[in-house]
């Protein structure tokens, strides 16, 4: 698709401003799964990662739209359900970058081994009650992992570690 968006094509989705936020997610992920010249193509389109061609096309974005629906807020985006599937239907929705950052696959430095278990920091913060961030700047400091994830945050002037 490559930037070839039929503009003439009546969506519904046009706004005074520009484009409708669910229009420009449905442009973004054409691109990815389309354009093998678009930086990190080799994580959509080298990975087989393409766009159903029911979302492609002059009515593609109303397929995609009738599909999905509207954005429950504008900060969410569009999710692929299971990373190793295409954009198409039953396999995308809107999400928080929260609950994308649950739904992708955690690189090495995202992952620590803890209690005789290995999750990502997130996981640890969640499981734990403290802040990620608190958890991996105490492994930055030099903390056993053990401590760090079960260790309860010292909230007063004295005593802070």
């Amino acid at each position: 698709m490559s930037g070839s968006y039929p503009r003439y094509v009546k969506h519904g989705q046009a706004r005074r401003a520009g484009e409708s936020s669910e229009y420009t997610s449905w442009r973004a992920l054409c691109d990815r799964g389309t354009d093998s010249k678009r930086d990190h193509a080799d994580r959509y389109i080298g990975r087989g990662i393409t766009v159903c061609a029911e979302w492609l096309g002059p009515e593609g974005f109303a397929a995609f739209f009738a599909h999905i629906g509207p954005k429950p807020d504008p900060s969410y985006t569009v999710e692929r359900i299971d990373n190793d599937k295409g954009y198409e239907p039953g396999n995308v929705r809107w999400a928080t970058r929260a609950e994308q950052n649950q739904n992708k696959e955690p690189d090495a430095r995202s992952l620590l081994t803890a209690l005789g278990e290995t999750m990502t920091y997130t996981q640890w913060g969640e499981r734990s009650g403290l802040k990620a961030d608190t958890i991996y700047q105490r492994i930055k400091l030099g903390w056993n992992a053990d401590e760090a994830v079960t260790r309860k945050t010292c909230r007063g002037k004295k005593g802070r570690r």
